[in-house]
């Protein structure tokens, strides 16, 4: 777990690819999660993206270990007490959801999708500091991540008025990505297809034919339509 605090960026993503392979085949104690977590604060979008996908591969230890980690700096007193730390493990640490850095909030999002609902149960916060970061942050793209985590966590109270609203977002972009969110609830956004109806109608062929695809993941084409 040391090598993913080397200072040559390859050594680095190799060590978490490594963990997060090792943690397919077994569980491995929450240190190597942690150790992979910190990398989500690294400067260099390689090591982050590399974290992200391992901690997603690692499962329950690393929900338990980085949940706390990621949203309110809290480290777990199992992790304090392993020997690998030497016993010079702090209590907290500042969140890395809360990084000055879009690209690390970015990555905490992501990271927080790939643990799934399984952090709700070891960082109830969770949820509350993701609604805050989908509403205020400054960042498009780190606002969409706290939405697809909300999403992923399950939180569809939150996360669903505010994918509507973006559908009339003055950007494209935004429209497709909030039609695609829809569609990826399946019959579950069934009460959202007159919504997707007036999105076929957009001025951007891509949002026409993201609403098209929404449509039928949610299997409501029909002759109408």
């Amino acid at each position: 777990a040391l090598f993913v605090q080397d200072p040559n960026l390859g050594v680095r993503c190799a060590a978490a690819r490594f963990i997060g392979r090792m943690g397919q085949k077994k569980a491995l104690p929450m240190p190597y999660a942690l150790a992979v977590a910190k990398l989500l604060s690294d400067g260099f979008d390689d090591a982050r993206d590399e974290a992200v996908d391992a901690l997603a591969k690692l499962g329950k230890p690393a929900a338990a270990a980085c949940g706390g980690l990621i949203v309110d700096g809290k480290i777990p007193d199992q992790i304090r007490r392993d020997r690998s730390f030497g016993g010079r493990c702090p209590a907290r640490v500042d969140p890395i959801i809360e990084s000055e850095h879009a690209v690390v909030r970015y990555s905490a999002c992501k990271a927080i999708t790939g643990l799934g609902a399984r952090v709700n149960e070891y960082c109830p916060a969770v949820k509350d500091v993701l609604q805050r970061v989908a509403e205020h942050d400054d960042h498009n793209n780190v606002r969409e991540a706290a939405q697809e985590a909300l999403f992923t966590l399950g939180h569809l109270d939150f996360y669903l008025p505010g994918v509507v609203k973006d559908l009339h977002h003055d950007d494209s972009s935004v429209r497709c990505a909030s039609i695609k969110l829809i569609g990826d609830l399946g019959t579950g956004g069934s009460h959202l297809v007159p919504t997707l109806v007036e999105s076929l109608h957009d001025d951007e062929w891509p949002v026409r034919a993201e609403a098209a695809l929404a449509l039928c993941s949610i299997g409501k084409v029909d002759k109408e339509v």
